[in-house]
């Protein structure tokens, strides 16, 4: 402001684009980690998982697979669902909406006890 009063209109014009374009930079970054996710995906279609303490069996319509807890690198978890991750950008997503409460804690217990985070 103390530069629009002196008649430096440039320097205010670069100031507001400048702020504009720091308090949007959230959006482009939500739509990059979008378009990662879609373009990581690898089916659209039922998905279960089975968890034991041995490993993690999946079955989609194409494919069945099994995976030890050893593939597993880190777990993230926020309100909505828990993100199992293989790599930094491919990860099962397991939605809380599909368990029970009692659920909801196994599966917290099973991750923190099973996924060992890898030494960095």
């Amino acid at each position: 402001m103390a530069m629009r009063q002196s008649g430096f209109y440039t320097g205010s014009a670069i100031e507001f684009i400048g702020s504009l374009f720091l308090l949007s930079f959230p959006i482009p970054v939500r739509l990059h980690w979008r378009y990662c996710y879609r373009r990581t995906r690898s089916n659209d279609g039922e998905w279960n998982l089975d968890f034991s303490d041995d490993l993690i069996r999946t079955r989609t319509t194409n494919s069945r697979g099994e995976i030890e807890w050893s593939a597993i690198q880190s777990f993230a978890e926020n309100k909505n669902m828990f993100l199992l991750y293989l790599a930094p950008a491919k990860f099962f997503p397991i939605p809380k909406r599909a368990c029970t409460p009692e659920e909801i804690n196994e599966l917290r217990a099973l991750f923190q006890r099973q996924v060992t985070p890898a030494s960095k």
